[in-house]
């Protein structure tokens, strides 16, 4: 597992600081592999869509200018039809792709975050002469509001300065 593999990694050097920033990307590569393919079936899908469209709608123009299908509305309606379906499928195929895009996403985020939580509180905090021991107690981490540890530093809410409202007029 990924997991046992950034432990492998930092079991191989532990004393050296960038051996854990290493190990991570080292693994970022293997849990990101098949994101941007996700991402360019989402970003291509509703282009290939509208490329349909526009060649049905080429396709309609086309029975149009010729002089006998003029007041014949059936004869335009399959390449009209041809142009829905294919934006239709287009968006389709983008839509069903991005939800576990985003779960995925969601999900790598959320790993790479504990594991630089995990890596910082392993981390000592000063040097050998300032007296602070590593570990979790010197490890200031936000958690949101699924519980999961954040790393960006928790600071209080400051209030927001007010206006006069007068002032502004």
């Amino acid at each position: 597992s990924a997991h046992a593999r950034l432990v492998l990694g930092l079991i191989e050097d532990p004393s050296h600081p960038a051996a854990a920033a290493e190990a991570v990307e080292r693994q970022r590569g293997r849990l990101e592999r098949f994101m941007p393919t996700l991402s360019t079936i989402i970003t291509v899908a509703p282009m290939l869509g509208i490329l349909g469209t526009v060649l049905g709608l080429i396709a309609s123009f086309r029975v149009l200018s010729d002089a006998q299908s003029i007041g014949d509305p059936r004869a335009v309606s399959p390449a009209i039809a041809e142009a829905l379906l294919t934006t239709a499928a287009g968006l389709a195929i983008a839509i069903v792709i991005l939800f576990p895009y985003n779960a995925f996403r969601a999900q790598i985020d959320r790993t790479l975050s504990r594991w630089e939580t995990l890596i910082a509180a392993a981390q000592p905090s000063g040097g050998p002469d300032s007296g602070e021991s590593g570990g979790a107690a010197s490890v200031s981490a936000a958690a949101d509001e699924t519980g999961v540890p954040s790393h960006r530093a928790s600071k209080p809410l400051e209030k927001a300065p007010s206006v006069d409202a007068n002032a502004v007029r």
